[in-house]
């Protein structure tokens, strides 16, 4: 349900009518909708950390910065529900959510540290820097690049050249 209408769009009352049932099995489980929205993003996150962690495992053991670039993109929005921009939009809603409601803080920065991690194993597959530093760099670049592209409307292939053009200069700089 929050996939399809945000955090702003849940409620108890939604989440009982969607599950068929009474109110007050929504409310007997979740005291208060901060309750129901930190279950929702710990179960978010658990899919979008495994669908991460399933792209890195189908990616070769050594990637070019092109492939490199794609990857990260996999990696930082994975998009579970089919890779639509609904989903990809909630991701980054996330953050919105978590500056707004400090309870949902420790979760959102539990799956970065995971993310950032996933994408140290990336970089380490390849030509480029792999340091926790960098791999932090490239997230933020991915992430701004997929922002602006939902922003635009012109979705994954832009921020994909995004990042391999930022890749592609770093692994310019890096060579002798």
């Amino acid at each position: 349900m929050v996939l399809e209408s945000g955090f702003a769009g849940a409620s108890h009352r939604l989440v009982a009518q969607r599950a068929g049932l009474p109110l007050a099995s929504t409310t007997y489980y979740f005291t208060s909708l901060d309750d129901l929205l930190a279950e929702a993003l710990r179960d978010l996150s658990a899919r979008w950390s495994a669908a991460a962690r399933a792209a890195l495992d189908r990616a070769p053991a050594r990637v070019s910065t092109r492939q490199c670039a794609a990857l990260a993109l996999d990696l930082v929005a994975p998009a579970p529900s089919g890779g639509d921009d609904l989903a990809t939009t909630l991701l980054y809603e996330r953050y919105l959510e978590a500056a707004r409601h400090a309870h949902l803080r420790p979760l959102v920065h539990a799956f970065d540290r995971d993310l950032d991690a996933l994408v140290l194993e990336l970089l380490g597959r390849s030509e480029l820097p792999h340091t926790v530093a960098f791999a932090r760099v490239v997230v933020a670049v991915a992430d701004g690049a997929l922002v602006r592209g939902l922003a635009e409307g012109t979705g994954r292939a832009a921020a994909r050249r995004t990042v391999w053009t930022f890749l592609d200069l770093v692994s310019a700089d890096a060579r002798p």
